[in-house]
């Protein structure tokens, strides 16, 4: 059993917190137990993050999750959630980004997402037709994107911190 100290248990808490709450700007639209979402942040072929953000007026604090599982030499994005507090900032935009960089580096063959459409999360959907993604197909309500790794580009306007 794993261990956390008690500022990184309010951390994984404002994660649960952001997936169970979050509509407008949720990728999957999940709703976990706290179980099941012990079990998520413990898979060992998931990449679980916790996006902070602060600027010149202060520190926002824990404002996005995602889980992105690892199937053969694939990353594929299952949770996103952003608060809609930094929405539209430039922070999806450079998450995006660094989990792209990171799939280059590590010689990561595609890096998809599979965004749930909702009657409430279509703001998310201007993200991805604002970067690099392309559309592969669409079924049962459920867009598959492609982020085309070779377009990806670093912007240096905002650092990304998570946590893994």
């Amino acid at each position: 059993m794993l261990r956390f100290s008690n500022h990184l248990i309010n951390e994984i808490n404002r994660c649960y917190e952001l997936v169970q709450r979050s509509n407008q700007l949720n990728l999957s639209t999940r709703r976990y137990t706290e179980d099941e979402f012990k079990d998520l942040l413990n898979d060992n072929n998931v990449k679980v993050r916790a996006i902070r953000c602060s600027d010149k007026y202060g520190d926002y604090g824990i404002v996005g999750f995602s889980s992105i599982f690892i199937k053969h030499n694939d990353f594929i994005l299952n949770d996103f959630v952003i608060s809609c507090r930094v929405a539209r900032k430039k922070v999806e935009e450079t998450f995006f980004q660094k989990i792209a960089q990171e799939a280059i580096e590590k010689n990561v063959d595609n890096f998809y997402a599979n965004f749930k459409i909702t009657s409430k999360n279509g703001p998310l959907s201007q993200i991805f037709d604002d970067l690099p993604f392309e559309k592969l197909n669409s079924d049962n309500n459920v867009i598959r994107y492609k982020y085309l790794l070779k377009k990806n580009k670093v912007n240096n306007i905002i650092k990304v911190s998570y946590y893994e």
